[in-house]
């Protein structure tokens, strides 16, 4: 397991390299042994030895955003506090289910060494000072309370292998920049959906109007066939149309509602396209094409 000192370096290094050298600069100072024990007078318990030594490297952040772990703020030792657990804890252990899902020991749900060390509102992750496992803090979800890692030490090892490995991006906000964790499964069908894209691009660019048609015909597919007609231009409209007039009434009529009055068609093409508007239901579409119909195309 990486140090703190080399998990927090590490960590620092990436955000460099990768754009978002606000959040490091941000870093305060450490902390001095007095700050320290000042912190655990007031709060009524001890630290836990891995929180003492990030303190002792970071006591925090100079202000708020551009926060150090993921879009959380870093915490000094004299902003951290365990007012608000009393709640967090009871939501978090009010079932069976919640229990087992938020990971509480039962050691750590009467305990109440809490405090929070990364925050933004009323989320963020705390610490349990006398077990010293580490809990993410989502106030909206149920339970409230999730076991991210068994020691400070831990969390700041993940956080930083996950960080190394390029599971996170940097994204603007929340200040001038924060790190949100990577979702590759959806990345990779995102990349996959996008291939497949390209190569049914290259394949409709390498084939005719007139295949393209006789495709968006067999599929009922409006927008495919539109775009046969745009592709093929007026050298090809008669071929296309006769292809699309293979089609089904309503089909024809749709495909060909927004051009009608640019066509020149016979007497029983304008019929198929009126038997197509009454079946769309659209009766400018039937009564115009009734009227040429009448009027011999």
């Amino acid at each position: 397991m990486r140090s703190i000192e080399t998990a927090v370096a590490q960590i620092s290094q990436w955000m460099r390299k990768h754009g978002a050298e606000a959040i490091v600069s941000n870093l305060a100072s450490g902390a001095a042994e007095e700050d320290l024990e000042q912190a655990e007078a007031r709060l009524g318990f001890r630290l836990p030895a891995g929180l003492r030594e990030l303190w002792s490297l970071h006591d925090g952040q100079d202000a708020e955003q551009d926060g150090f772990y993921e879009m959380y703020d870093l915490l000094s030792s004299a902003q951290a506090d365990n007012e608000s657990f009393t709640e967090f804890v009871l939501y978090s252990s009010n079932s069976p289910r919640a229990l087992a899902e938020s990971g509480l020991s039962a050691a750590e749900v009467g305990s109440r060494a809490w405090l929070r060390i990364c925050a933004r509102d009323s989320d963020g992750v705390a610490v349990n000072a006398e077990s010293g496992r580490v809990f993410r803090i989502a106030h909206d979800d149920s339970p409230c309370l999730h076991l991210l890692a068994s020691s400070v030490e831990a969390w700041l090892d993940a956080y930083a292998e996950a960080v190394c490995n390029d599971d996170y991006r940097v994204e603007e906000g929340f200040g001038e920049a924060y790190l949100a964790r990577r979702d590759r499964a959806r990345e990779a069908r995102d990349e996959a959906a996008l291939r497949a894209q390209q190569a049914e691009e290259a394949r409709r660019a390498g084939s005719s109007s007139l295949a393209l048609m006789e495709e968006a015909v067999r599929a009922k597919s409006e927008a495919k066939a539109q775009d046969a007609l745009k592709r093929g231009g007026a050298a090809a409209r008669e071929q296309l149309l006769a292809a699309l007039f293979r089609g089904e009434p309503a089909f024809i009529a749709s495909v060909l509602r927004s051009d009608l009055r640019a066509l020149t068609l016979s007497r029983e093409q304008w019929q198929l396209i009126a038997s197509g508007g009454e079946a769309l239901g659209n009766r400018a579409i039937a009564a115009y094409a009734l009227k040429m119909a009448g009027a011999g195309g």
